[in-house]
């Protein structure tokens, strides 16, 4: 039954979580390392709380043994982690990846008992937040957020990670082993997961980011390229929590760099607005309904034509989602630059009915 499945689980996971520890340079020479990790993240999205611990354990054995020999064939499999569609693999991924970034930097020792780690976030009000669509959350809260976290950055400077390691050692150490390309594409994902639709893993992406993070403004100017691009991708995807995060990332990057976010966006934006899958169109309006509300009132009067022209692509659309999307778009847009959007919309308008 249900009961032994979870417990063969269980073992399986324990003896992985063994493995390391054992017999470390067999794995490797077999390249058995890469086969261990689907296994665990499997495990971490397991309904049972002991096959979750186990996986835990499991993943935190081999990211800590193999982080430096086994690069190649972890970091992958974590970032991927961290995107997934499961927001249990996702929050855990995130933890792996803290876990990952303090190996390289030389702040963990091998002994799994005793090695300091990210602490494991347990809200007392349950995981209700993380079920919830998040099409239902309010831009008010979204704000109070993003203010937080802007709030946090300030501190960025003189953050200290609680094992004794400072942000800007392990900020260096990542730059020595990864390179600065590949450093850029874990800071790029990780960011995006500090705006994730699930509390729990925006929590443990803020931890993981302070670790590594000692002035987020220089950072995101550096990531901006990689982290626009994720962001694209994900507009476009079939998952609805990986558009809504990739929406918030948007908006929040333009409220800290619209000056940089605004020209790089907005075109891609329009052009997915034209594209033939329904789903590419729907991100698109996601992302820039997001961009909108962030975006500071002199930038939108900047780019007010491409602006408006991108809203009345999606207010003729044949979709009714992306119709509805647009009118809330359009309303943003007014109440921001006023009567030049209706002078310019409501006219194209009539033209296509007429």
């Amino acid at each position: 039954g249900k009961a032994k499945l979870v417990a063969m689980n269980e073992g399986a996971l324990q003896l992985v979580a063994a493995l390391p520890f054992t017999i470390r340079d067999r794995l490797e020479e077999k390249e058995r390392v890469p086969k261990c990790l689907p296994l665990v993240l499997r495990g971490l999205a397991s309904d049972s709380d002991l096959v979750r611990d186990a996986a835990m354990l499991a993943g935190k054995a081999v990211v800590r043994v193999y982080a430096k020999t086994s690069l190649k064939s972890i970091l992958p499999v974590v970032l991927q982690g961290i995107q997934d569609k499961n927001w249990r693999i996702r929050f855990s991924s995130v933890q792996l990846l803290g876990d990952f970034i303090m190996s390289i930097a030389g702040a963990v020792t091998t002994n799994v008992t005793h090695v300091p780690t990210i602490d494991v976030i347990r809200d007392n009000d349950g995981d209700d937040d993380d079920d919830q669509s998040p099409g239902g959350e309010k831009k008010e809260q979204r704000k109070g957020e993003d203010e937080l976290n802007i709030a946090d950055d300030e501190e960025d400077e003189s953050n200290v990670v609680d094992i004794g390691i400072s942000a800007q050692v392990a900020s260096e150490a990542m730059t020595q082993v990864l390179g600065p390309e590949k450093k850029n594409e874990v800071l790029a994902v990780l960011y995006i997961a500090r705006c994730d639709v699930s509390n729990r893993v925006r929590q443990s992406a803020v931890q993981v980011w302070k670790m590594v993070v000692h002035n987020t403004p220089r950072v995101l100017r550096e990531v901006l390229p990689l982290a626009i691009q994720i962001i694209i991708r994900s507009l476009g995807d079939a998952d609805e929590e990986r558009r809504a995060t990739a929406g918030r990332t948007l908006g929040d990057l333009t409220a800290k760099l619209g000056e940089r976010v605004m020209p790089e966006v907005l075109p891609v934006l329009r052009k997915a607005l034209v594209s033939s899958d329904e789903r590419v169109r729907c991100g698109a309006c996601e992302g820039l309904d997001e961009l909108v509300v962030a975006a500071p009132s002199d930038q939108l009067s900047l780019y007010s034509n491409l602006l408006i022209d991108t809203v009345q692509l999606a207010l003729c659309d044949t979709t009714p989602a992306v119709r509805e999307s647009g009118a809330t778009i359009f309303l943003s847009l007014y109440r921001t630059l006023g009567n030049m959007v209706l002078e310019s919309v409501i006219p194209h308008l009539v033209s296509k009915i007429a």
